[in-house]
């Protein structure tokens, strides 16, 4: 019976590796823009008025996360329209709705997404939510980022379209590359591992209790 309880704690132990979360690959950094030391505060989009800021990928892979930079740690965001664009201009076809994370006392804020996309695809970032906080932007001309530019939608003033705003919002994209979110980092393959030992270990000492004379 001891030998039985022992087994059955190794396994028990080992066993624990399958529980664990698996530790995935990190999306890789692909296109950034930090403003300069002149910075203006631009509204993001609420209500009729919209802005985006455009962006050419440099990956190929599945745009997994976005951040942008923000005048507050209590960012009034809800979330993220990835719009299509033609021309390098932001139509107002939403790819994908990203979801929103967090805001970090830097005021970065965090958004997920999920968007195959592949390089040189030109597409939109806007983030969507309540007036309250401001997306850290450097106005200048030319353009500051070199794959992509700011745009303003004012129906009421500039009619249905995005029309150049001559700036460039703070951002950051994030892409995981084709096959880096399917496999494991190397930790929790060792663990998925263990949990493999410790169960054939388990099971083994069992039958061979099973053909041992009763004590």
């Amino acid at each position: 019976m001891r030998s039985i309880t022992r087994s059955v704690a190794v396994a028990t132990l080992f066993g624990f590796g399958f529980l664990a979360p698996a530790a995935w690959a990190t999306p890789v950094l692909d296109q950034e823009y930090t403003p300069t030391p002149s910075i203006q505060y631009a509204a993001f989009s609420g209500g009729s008025f919209r802005r985006a800021e455009t962006f050419t990928v440099g990956i190929a892979g599945t745009l997994a996360e976005i951040t942008v930079d923000t005048t507050s740690s209590n960012s009034a965001f809800t979330g993220v329209n990835i719009l299509s664009t033609s021309g390098g201009t932001p139509t107002t076809t939403v790819l994908d709705v990203g979801t929103f994370d967090s805001t970090n006392a830097a005021g970065v804020s965090t958004f997920t997404v999920s968007l195959p996309v592949t390089v040189g695809e030109v597409l939109g970032i806007e983030p969507i939510g309540n007036n309250g906080t401001d997306w850290l932007q450097h106005s200048t001309y030319p353009q500051p980022y070199a794959g992509g530019s700011d745009f303003v939608l004012n129906p009421n003033v500039f009619g249905p379209d995005f029309i150049s705003d001559y700036a460039g919002d703070g951002f950051a994209t994030y892409v995981d590359p084709p096959g880096s979110s399917s496999v494991p980092e190397p930790m929790s393959l060792a663990i998925l591992a263990s949990g493999v030992i410790g169960l054939t270990f388990a099971h083994r000492k069992t039958r061979e209790r099973e053909f041992l004379p009763n004590e």
